[in-house]
């Protein structure tokens, strides 16, 4: 591990400070992340001026204590402080201002007011390779919004093309874009956004577990923005993922609420395991109705609450990948009247579950019957 006094404290350019009065010096604009400083001298002020990422912790320390006649392990414990604080970062390399800081320094910026490293938590994020299946107002949106975090290696998968209908589900498609395949445009307008980043595409239909291994082999991360057929594409997908050992996370939209959960088929259990928890006769009997039925509903559902789904899913990535979170198997759901977000089920991986359960102790249960995959 390197040696505190040989990094760079990069100030957060998020914590402005600014003096109060003659005697005072304050950090933060919120009400619940300021405070105040006796700095009748100005020496933290001059501190904090010179972190920039430019001068090593022990340059600081040496500088600020022979203008202002202050011990320099004073220096380093205030130093310390303000990174506890998440008012900077001790950066292992210097740093060096250029269009990559440039472009993602707001993301920066907020990481780091996490009190975590945000150059770390970026580069992590520009490292990765996502697959979205289904680049619908769901997958679109993902799309877009992992742009935005930086993420510039993506696999789009989806086989049809932009309908009139997809209009007012997300806020990507125009009307020139009707009757083009939802990947193309996908491509063209990732392109736009980001010259830099990586994108492939498949018009590939996903009918089986083969279809979804081929399509997510090279990939880190896996979003399923597939809906249809129901249960079924989940069951695909959840397949797939466990075979290849690829973290998933899945999201539904209904009309009065979200709900989203990560598996990570190399610690948890999977969506069969979810199944047979909650495999019930009610749940047996809804599912089998809702197979056999011919009534195609429409889908219920405005740009506005899928980009609630959205950002719920987002957010649920976000606490596993950059900030440690545990938080698989769970599932989260965001009421879009209230905005109360719950934990709504906790499952586990069972012994008898038939994708990632023990063999020889199978679930025998009519469920699968009903929504077999292959």
């Amino acid at each position: 591990m390197t040696n505190l006094k040989e990094t760079y404290p990069l100030w957060n350019l998020d914590k402005f400070y600014y003096k109060w009065d003659d005697k005072t010096l304050r950090i933060g604009t919120d009400d619940t992340g300021s405070w105040n400083i006796p700095d009748d001298n100005g020496t933290w002020k001059y501190m904090i001026s010179i972190c920039n990422g430019e001068l090593t912790t022990n340059e600081i320390c040496v500088d600020v204590s022979n203008k202002y006649s202050i011990e320099q392990k004073t220096i380093l414990e205030s130093l310390k402080q303000l990174e506890q604080n998440g008012c900077l970062t001790f950066l292992e390399d210097r740093f060096i201002l250029n269009d990559w800081t440039n472009r993602y320094k707001t993301n920066i910026a907020y990481f780091t007011s996490k009190n975590i490293n945000g150059i770390t938590a970026q580069k992590k994020l520009n490292s990765l390779k996502i697959t979205i299946l289904g680049l619908g107002g769901g997958g679109f949106t993902i799309l877009s919004n992992l742009i935005s975090l930086g993420v510039e290696d993506f696999h789009i998968v989806d086989f049809d093309t932009v309908e009139l209908s997809n209009l007012n589900r997300q806020i990507i498609f125009k009307e020139s874009d009707l009757g083009k395949l939802k990947v193309e445009v996908g491509m063209e307008y990732a392109k736009s956004r980001n010259s830099n980043l990586k994108i492939s595409q498949s018009k590939k239909k996903m009918n089986t577990v083969a279809d979804i291994e081929s399509e997510i082999s090279d990939s880190d991360w896996v979003f399923c923005c597939m809906d249809e057929p129901a249960y079924i594409a989940q069951r695909l997908v959840s397949k797939a993922c466990f075979n290849l050992k690829k973290p998933v996370i899945f999201g539904f939209c209904q009309k009065e609420n979200g709900r989203t959960f990560i598996v990570n088929p190399s610690n948890t259990g999977c969506v069969d395991c979810l199944f047979t928890q909650i495999a019930n006769d009610q749940f047996v009997h809804l599912v089998s109705a809702l197979k056999k039925s011919d009534f195609k509903p429409v889908t219920s559902a405005t740009s506005i609450t899928i980009n609630l789904l959205c950002d719920l899913m987002i957010k649920n990535w976000l606490d596993n990948v950059v900030y440690g979170k545990k938080n698989e198997n769970q599932i989260i759901r965001l009421d879009f009247n209230d905005f109360q977000m719950t934990k709504v089920v906790d499952f586990k991986k069972h012994p008898s579950c038939p994708t990632c359960g023990d063999k020889q102790n199978l679930n025998q249960s009519e469920l699968f019957n009903i929504i077999p995959i292959s």
